[in-house]
């Protein structure tokens, strides 16, 4: 994977390192004192089965400042709208169901917000090595073509 920032580099080399021969790692692989530079752009969603559905569980301080809010204990129909949000959708689904990594480059215009572009990276985290049940993420932003720190 190619990345626009090594912040996601990072973290994905992390996940691939903690996943050695498994399709995923399990969260209790992760240790966030691991990438405590990354901590303010991190999110992590459990993922709900029956039907399928994702609930923010922890979302990082830069993430909360962009959107404004803390999306934390919300489900995903709750955080993102619109037309846009299914291309979202598409992304988490992909994850939960193929159990593979997703790089996005999105508009976020949905948001009402006046950064024009958000670069998220979401990684499985799996505790049988079978099925996602949460996801690790990382999110930049950038306003104006300029990447907010």
């Amino acid at each position: 994977m190619e990345f626009s920032d090594d912040r996601h580099d990072q973290l994905y080399q992390y996940w691939l390192l903690k996943k050695g021969e498994n399709r995923a790692p399990a969260r209790s692989d992760i240790d966030p004192l691991d990438f405590q530079n990354l901590l303010p752009n991190i999110f992590l969603f459990d993922v709900i089965k029956d039907p399928l559905d994702y609930r923010m569980r922890l979302v990082g301080t830069r993430i909360v400042q962009v959107m404004e809010r803390d999306c934390t204990g919300m489900l995903f129909d709750e955080i993102y709208k619109g037309e846009r949000a299914l291309k979202v959708r598409e992304d988490y689904d992909w994850v939960a169901k193929k159990m593979e990594p997703v790089y996005s480059e999105i508009t976020a215009g949905w948001m009402n917000r006046d950064f024009l572009t958000y670069y998220r990276l979401m990684l499985p985290l799996s505790s049988d090595n079978s099925d996602v049940d949460m996801m690790l993420g990382l999110t930049t932003f950038i306003n104006k073509k300029k990447l907010i720190p």
